[in-house]
């Protein structure tokens, strides 16, 4: 009896998206997955809300208090910090770092070493802060993408704590708010009790 080989089972082929296709359809569908992490984030906003009640004790007014001196020597010089840099070169490195190189991450640079480091920023470095090169546009591509999927929790939790808000401007849901509410907490915690706030009359004076 001849045996027959057996055919190979062929497949339809699939079409891969190309990385810009993919970070476009990406971020057309951003909001539908921010909404999917809504209760991560709230879970997020809640474990970090005790800082919010610090003013309400002594303990916690002590504790802003030596921040405030630990954060304030580090600024003007009169804490050393264990770095070779003067002084005035570590202020020109703290606007460096102020500055967020989001479109080719030129300020991280620094953590690949010396070496790699200066290979990296000889092609990706930013001229002005609307100028700037890059590597390769599949590389900017997969850093927006990582901005993409960060940018929505990392700003929902800066401008919660900042003032109360979800981008600067549109106030949080009910749920959110009632997240500071429950435990007595206060946004802009940092600004009202160091004198930096509109509202740094209603809480208990700090200095």
């Amino acid at each position: 009896m001849k045996r027959t080989q057996p055919h190979p089972k062929v497949y339809p082929a699939v079409c891969l998206p190309t990385v810009p296709s993919f970070i476009a359809l990406f971020c057309v569908l951003l909001p539908l997955q921010a909404e999917a992490q809504s209760v991560t984030g709230m879970a997020v906003l809640k474990g970090l809300a005790p800082v919010t009640v610090l003013s309400n004790t002594p303990e916690g007014r002590a504790a802003l208090a030596a921040n405030y001196t630990v954060t304030g020597g580090i600024q003007t010089g009169e804490i050393r910090q264990a770095t070779l840099l003067h002084f005035a070169e570590q202020q020109q490195q703290t606007l460096r770092d102020a500055f967020i190189t989001d479109k080719n991450l030129a300020d991280l640079a620094d953590g690949l070493g010396t070496t790699l480091g200066s290979v990296y920023l000889a092609s990706a470095h930013y001229v002005e802060r609307t100028n700037f090169t890059k590597l390769s546009q599949e590389i900017t591509d997969v850093i927006a993408y990582a901005n993409a999927t960060t940018s929505e929790n990392s700003n929902s939790g800066k401008y919660f704590f900042a003032n109360g808000t979800t981008d600067g401007k549109t106030p949080v849901s009910a749920n959110a708010i009632a997240i500071l509410k429950e435990i007595g907490g206060h946004p802009d915690i940092f600004g009202t009790s160091y004198g930096y706030s509109p509202r740094k009359n209603a809480l208990l004076g700090l200095l």
